[in-house]
């Protein structure tokens, strides 16, 4: 009899529910779809499924490469109708800027094509820096399973549009900051359960856009090369050498412009930089992501996780002081430099030993999958 009493109780007790989610990463140099499946209202059963989706096609030039994700996405739901959300980020905030018509026009024919592959729950937009920022911040501390009771890290991220900074910040702090700096989130019942999160993002400042803004004032400029003056480029001195003619001729001066000096001059886009965060936490790991954790692994400067900035600096050194056309990288010139210049300003220097880079496959798209599970509970 009791057996049969404990059978009809499991019996009414009800089905677990698991609702699937495609969330879609429309970034300024590609399109990144990952798949996340999760119990409403437990963020602990959020899991993303097999592989990301991703390709080189932007949403900022045309459609195709949101809907090549979605079709590889397609490939891992169990419904074809599953809900997908497509967030634009520093490529379609700058499209915006220069044309705003275009930009939502763009949006309406993602919705419309996905609407005839019969996705009937679909948004696409663009989302703020900030929110891009407390996404990454979001994803990376769920993932590293530290936001129920744990230290949270910092979380420090470049693209190919703009630079993203988050980290969690006390009460007295958050008073002060403005609203586009500051997201709460509730992990538990009380006051103490929140946290409050300092973002900011700068538009204009991510790695291809600082580039090509910098393209004219540096050592990337015509005929500039190969000159020797591009050891300037090195981030120890922030100082260019004296140095002859470049090859094709012109005025070497003309290759003497430091990114340091570029990022901070008035005409640059990137001279919000100089905007800098609230200090760093100094009792936080800081964790590295896309493609800023991509140029220092590309250095060869990363053991395990750990950022040697030291090693860095010199092998930013040799990259920059090589002839381009003896086999040296000038992206991975810039990005290196750029990367340094940056977390310099941010009092991140060489003697920093907390930087590290995500172990984990990561991606801001984790953040948002991680707030809709705890949302639809």
């Amino acid at each position: 009899m009791l057996l049969g009493a404990i059978a009809c109780e499991r019996a009414r007790e009800p089905s677990v529910v698991v609702h699937e989610l495609v969330v879609i990463d429309a970034g300024s140099s590609g399109t990144r779809a990952r798949v996340f499946r999760f119990e409403p209202g437990r963020p602990d059963t959020l899991v993303g499924l097999g592989r990301t989706c991703e390709n080189d096609l932007p949403l900022a030039h045309d459609i195709s490469g949101v809907l090549a994700s979605h079709a590889c996405a397609l490939e891992l739901l169990a419904d074809a109708s599953t809900p997908v959300r497509i967030y634009a980020t520093g490529g379609m905030r700058s499209l915006a800027e220069r044309d705003p018509v275009a930009a939502a026009q763009r949006h309406a024919e993602v919705v419309a094509a996905l609407h005839e592959r019969g996705v009937l729950d679909v948004e696409s937009r663009t989302i703020s820096g900030s929110d891009e920022a407390f996404y990454e911040w979001l994803g990376v501390n769920h993932q590293e399973g530290r936001l129920d009771g744990g230290e949270t890290v910092t979380m420090l991220e470049f693209g190919g549009a703009s630079v993203q900074v988050a980290f969690e910040v006390g009460p007295e702090l958050a008073l002060v900051l403005g609203p586009d700096e500051l997201r709460e989130l509730d992990v538990g019942a009380g006051e103490a359960a929140a946290r409050r999160v300092f973002v900011r993002s700068y538009l204009h400042c991510g790695m291809n856009e600082a580039r090509e803004a910098l393209a004219g004032a540096s050592c990337f400029s015509p005929g500039c090369a190969d000159a020797p003056s591009c050891a300037a480029m090195q981030p120890a001195t922030l100082t260019q050498p004296d140095a002859g003619a470049p090859p094709g001729g012109g005025d070497a001066s003309s290759c003497r412009t430091t990114i340091g000096e570029s990022l901070a001059h008035e005409g640059s886009s990137c001279v919000a930089l100089q905007r800098l965060p609230p200090s760093l936490p100094r009792d936080r790991p800081v964790r590295l992501i896309s493609r800023l954790a991509d140029t220092f692994v590309a250095l060869g400067v990363v053991d395990d996780t750990h950022v040697d900035l030291r090693a860095a600096l010199v092998a930013a050194q040799r990259v920059c002081t090589t002839p381009w056309s003896e086999g040296a990288d000038p992206a991975l010139c810039f990005a290196a430099n750029h990367a340094l210049v940056v977390l310099a300003a941010w009092g991140i220097g060489a003697s920093d030993d907390r930087v590290t880079v995500t172990p984990i496959d990561h991606s801001w798209t984790w953040g948002v999958a991680r707030e809709r599970a705890e949302r639809q509970g």
